[in-house]
């Protein structure tokens, strides 16, 4: 039984109307018949508070205490309750809880146990087996980790759906490939994984890659363009106002310095602050710098090339 079906030793010394009140309000104002009768309300209590309004039936079982105005996290309580103790908001709905999405519709998505629970008017259910490592509570309301609701999404989303949704992770700072990894290898065999690589593959083209990867491609770029060679790769340079920096590729000759930027040395506020005053005082200095990213290199190469010949043309 889940933790937040449980009635606690502390509130068994009050009396069962502030019992009541204390459970529904740690449950967005939902309550499950299971509760009430640990409480010790008996079936004919339930059924009269039922009867003068006092309680308002959300699903077979599932109470909403008091008024029939419930908020969407109400909403999303009760339908988890309304699935059994084992069951988690998941899917689209997980999604939304935890802010990958917005929600949507009001056919609220619950994963239960394979094999067990049963469809209800409202709610759709999914059947799958769940690791601890999968589930948690958020807001009181048991749920699929994001990681675990990634995986789910990517089997019913369009890629530009799926690739918003790992653009929205990144920004609530709760992507994790370390965290993921290990049950995208767990789950190789289910629906949508296949396309959620993929959306990391071209979400996060620098996640794989190394600095002797970032040289070999700007060597073989340059020479394809019939541009300079950088100067020095990844070497300090000492400057004035500056300190000891260390940037990706140096043209000496024309003070020219190229930057590929990654999210994870690049994806904080205070980096991102930091980088742009760094390259005030570069200008400064006469030097100028080109930021790029993995995926422009790759994906839209002659762009930079482009940018860089002009840059080195009228540049030193």
């Amino acid at each position: 039984m889940s933790t937040a079906w449980r009635i606690t030793p502390a509130l068994r010394g009050q009396n069962a109307n502030r019992q009541i009140v204390a459970v529904a309000e740690a449950q967005h104002a939902m309550i499950h018949r299971s509760q009430l009768l640990a409480i010790g309300l008996g079936s004919n209590a339930i059924d009269r508070r039922i009867a003068i309004g006092g309680l308002h039936v959300m699903y077979p079982g599932v109470y909403a205490l008091g008024h029939r105005v419930v908020t969407l996290k109400g909403r999303w309580m009760a339908a988890v309750l309304a699935c059994g103790p084992a069951a988690k908001l998941s899917h689209r709905d997980g999604a939304a809880l935890v802010g990958l999405r917005p929600a949507s519709g009001s056919l609220y998505e619950v994963t239960v146990p394979g094999g067990r629970g049963r469809g209800l008017k409202g709610i759709r259910v999914h059947r799958s087996v769940l690791a601890p490592d999968e589930v948690t509570v958020i807001d009181a309301i048991s749920t699929t980790t994001w990681a675990r609701t990634l995986i789910d999404l990517a089997a019913l989303l369009p890629p530009h759906q799926l690739a918003r949704a790992l653009e929205q992770a990144e920004i609530l700072r709760i992507f994790d490939l370390n965290a993921l990894q290990p049950l995208l290898d767990r789950h190789a065999r289910r629906p949508g994984v296949p396309a959620l690589n993929r959306a990391l593959e071209e979400h996060r083209p620098e996640t794989h890659r190394t600095r002797n990867d970032l040289e070999e491609l700007l060597v073989h770029l340059c020479r394809q363009a019939d541009l300079p060679l950088p100067t020095a790769l990844n070497a300090s340079l000492d400057l004035p106002g500056v300190g000891r920096i260390e940037p990706d590729a140096i043209w000496r000759e024309h003070k020219v310095i190229v930057e590929v930027d990654g999210f994870e040395t690049h994806g904080t506020r205070a980096m991102f602050e930091s980088d742009r005053v760094r390259d005030a005082e570069l200008q400064i200095l006469g030097w100028r710098v080109l930021r790029t990213t993995w995926l422009q290199l790759e994906r839209a190469p002659h762009e930079f090339l482009d940018r860089l010949r002009r840059l080195l043309r009228t540049a030193g």
